[in-house]
């Protein structure tokens, strides 16, 4: 039986239009992926699963060839999910509003609050908000889910998003504690968790025990067409080849993704990257 995964990243670019202090910069190669390219690898991975997520690194929405992509998925009944930081939702909502996304996580978290955030700042925030709020309860009502994630700030710098979400849903954020998931609203979710370090190799922490959803429940491939376990190899780093070059499936049956597949059965990580990610052991 072949393998299916619950869900296949695909970065069809890994620029991005903001320099967030919780996102590092990727040391590979900028790039877009062109439609064709794309349109190979759905192909390849329509027989692996359901779900294709539109991101690793970078920000989706400023593809020139977005539209094209999405319908691409729709040709192969591949159910569309994006994580993005919404701030080019308004330019781009007739073209996501058409494209029956499944899912949209917009990450709150992109814009940052401290005690020197200017007027101006502060005024470009409440648009940012309004705009992302506005478009997000449109679309949840016509069946997508919307998922707000608050992951690498403290309550207290999100102040003025949760109020302002308290406000749209009639629900009390700013006091509560730290939930996983919270339901504000048909189809709309908030999202809060803790901040997560990217695995990266050069740190000294690590732990080989443990388990992981990499090769498991997902994999990523990455502008190049990389393919790696999972979504936090930020730069590539456990290369299992590319699907620009060999079929998924041999780059599966790889003896290096057997490895890693066989080191998580046994409680082992076998990769350096995987004994150094944090992200692992939160989930």
């Amino acid at each position: 039986m072949m393998k299916r995964f619950r869900k296949i990243y695909v970065e069809i670019t890994n620029i991005c239009n903001m320099h967030c202090s919780f996102c590092p910069e990727t040391t590979r190669a900028k790039a877009f992926m062109s439609k064709d390219k794309f349109e190979h690898i759905a192909y390849e991975i329509v027989k692996y699963t359901d779900y294709v997520y539109l991101h690793v690194k970078g920000e989706p929405l400023i593809h020139k060839e977005l539209e094209d992509i999405l319908n691409i998925c729709n040709k192969y009944n591949l159910k569309i999910n994006i994580s993005t930081n919404g701030t080019m939702l308004k330019e781009k909502k007739d073209i996501i509003k058409n494209a029956n996304i499944r899912q949209l996580n917009l990450s709150l978290h992109s814009f940052e609050k401290d005690e020197n955030t200017s007027e101006e700042e502060l005024e470009k925030l409440n648009n940012y908000i309004e705009n992302v709020v506005s478009i997000s309860n449109e679309l949840a009502k016509r069946g997508t889910i919307i998922r707000y994630k608050l992951w690498n700030q403290t309550k207290s710098s999100n102040k003025e998003i949760l109020e302002y979400l308290e406000k749209v849903y009639g629900t009390n954020l700013v006091n509560e504690p730290y939930e996983r998931d919270k339901k504000l609203r048909e189809n709309v979710f908030l999202s809060i968790k803790t901040p997560f370090e990217w695995p990266d190799l050069s740190k000294e922490k690590e732990n080989e025990k443990g388990t992981c959803y990499g090769l498991k429940a997902q994999i990523a491939i990455l502008v190049d067409g990389t393919v790696v376990p999972c979504c936090v190899d930020n730069n590539g780093d456990i290369p299992l080849g590319n699907i620009f070059d060999d079929s998924l499936e041999n780059i599966l049956n790889s003896k290096r993704a057997q490895d890693i597949i066989q080191g998580f059965k046994d409680n082992k990580c076998v990769e350096e990257l995987c004994k150094k990610c944090e992200y692992r052991e939160s989930i």
